[in-house]
């Protein structure tokens, strides 16, 4: 993103945060920002399509942060703690305008629930890796109750500590969620009761339609190739152990990956390379 975008974005976040979305005016912006008015609206239309920005750039900074806030190396406990901890970081620095986001009457022109499906389902399969990363496969059928579980445990924190304006230790809050989350994998893993939902049930319709997806470009792909002598043998070996690899209970990403930048290497192929890249590797396959 554009340098002078992103200073926009965040002078404004910080503005809105300060004195609220309808008190703060283009002109204030475009000031603390070091630019005219005028070269506002050479990034903006209006002050709304800035507010769906900072909420898509607030989002995608949120999970960028997550996925960079601890050392792969350390053991799974500690890389979640430390990832809830830079959650509860980011939440003290901007609490106030996320609530004013959510709260304030504001209409963003973009789907919010689209968007929010989007994120949810973001935050489950980080949830469901971080789960198997600590207790195996033995908690899989159980991700999604967890997952609710642990949604409640934050959500029920930062409430709180909103509408009390309470002071924090992120890292203590940290430590103390994760150990009530040992608590519960624990019970219900020893229990082993029902699962009150599954990943079918929330999930199940996006991914029987990403599935289609994917076998389409897989067909699309493979027509090419047999319209490129040239490409057959390389070409459609890497789409054969892509397949292979697709329809494994656990697909590999990195087996995933090489395999797409063996086939985005043709021009042929490139296009549908790439579709398959955002579908395979940025979305979720099954109750993977």
């Amino acid at each position: 993103m554009d340098e002078k975008k992103v200073k926009l974005i965040e002078t404004s976040l910080k503005l809105f945060s300060e004195k609220g979305f309808h008190a703060t005016s283009i002109q204030e912006i475009a000031e603390q920002s070091n630019i005219s008015k005028g070269a506002f609206y050479l990034h903006f239309a209006s002050k709304n399509e800035l507010l769906e920005e900072i909420f898509r750039y607030y989002a995608e900074h949120i999970l960028d942060k997550l996925i960079k806030a601890t050392d792969p190396e350390k053991p799974a406990t500690e890389q979640l703690t430390e990832q809830i901890t830079s959650f509860f970081d980011l939440f003290k620095d901007h609490y106030e305008f996320i609530v004013m986001l959510f709260h304030d009457n504001l209409q963003l022109g973009f789907n919010k629930n689209e968007y929010f499906d989007d994120l949810q389902q973001k935050s489950f399969e980080w949830t469901e890796q971080h789960l198997l990363n600590m207790y195996g496969e033995n908690v899989k059928e159980y991700a999604v109750d967890i997952a609710i579980e642990l949604d409640g445990l934050i959500g029920s924190y930062l409430k709180w500590i909103f509408l009390h304006k309470l002071s924090y230790q992120s890292r203590d809050i940290a430590e103390s969620i994760v150990t009530k989350l040992d608590l519960i994998v624990r019970h219900v893993t020893k229990e082993r009761t029902k699962p009150n939902f599954t990943v079918d049930q929330v999930f199940g319709a996006d991914i029987e339609q990403r599935q289609l997806q994917v076998e389409l470009l897989f067909e699309e792909i493979k027509k090419k190739i047999n319209e490129h002598p040239s490409l057959q043998k390389d070409a459609l070996q890497a789409l054969e152990v892509l397949k292979e690899e697709w329809i494994q209970e656990t697909p590999r990403p990195i087996i995933i990956s090489t395999m797409l930048e063996h086939l985005e290497q043709h021009e042929e192929l490139k296009e549908d390379s790439k579709k398959l890249r955002d579908i395979c590797l940025e979305k979720r396959k099954g109750t993977n």
